[in-house]
């Protein structure tokens, strides 16, 4: 598929994003905030996205420990995204996450970030390191890499 949609959906201004963005409440449960609110409000679809990101169906899963979930996709016939994971996801809310994008068509990397505070004096953010968990086409397996220690992991490593 491409990350285009029908001309109809594009006149309705729906499925034309290609870059998406979830916060996640602290039970796990992905949605957007509400207006003027840090309270999540859980989201059944995403309709501004191109199908692409609809289809991962991220915003239908459980991520405890996540507090961002970030997700982007680029055109071409064959989808090639990426899904980024901030806070401190479980490994429960990884493996989730793994499962969905091996579903997905095309080549997607997964990466995790840790979450990152706004400092006492309010300037800018402290940034946790963000390490590639996992890349490739969906149709084969994933490979795992730990960007810390520089190696590749088995692809059948649980979080």
């Amino acid at each position: 598929g491409t990350t285009s949609c029908a001309p109809a959906a594009q006149r309705a201004g729906l499925g034309w994003r290609t870059r998406v963005q979830l916060a996640v409440d602290p039970a796990g449960t992905p949605g957007a905030h509400a207006a003027g609110s840090h309270d999540v409000v859980p989201v059944a679809t995403l309709p501004l996205a191109v199908p692409e990101l609809e289809a991962l169906g991220l915003h239908r899963l459980s991520l405890p420990g996540a507090e961002r979930v970030e997700m982007a996709v680029g055109s071409g016939p064959e989808p090639t995204g990426a899904v980024i994971v901030s806070g401190a996801p479980s490994a429960a809310a990884l493996t989730a996450v793994r499962t969905a994008l091996s579903r997905a068509q095309g080549e997607w990397s997964l990466f995790a970030r840790a979450g990152g505070q706004r400092n006492r004096g309010g300037r800018g953010r402290a940034r946790g390191r963000a390490g590639l968990i996992l890349s490739g086409k969906a149709s084969a397996n994933f490979r795992a890499y730990d960007l810390t220690n520089r190696e590749e992991l088995s692809p059948n490593r649980s979080f």
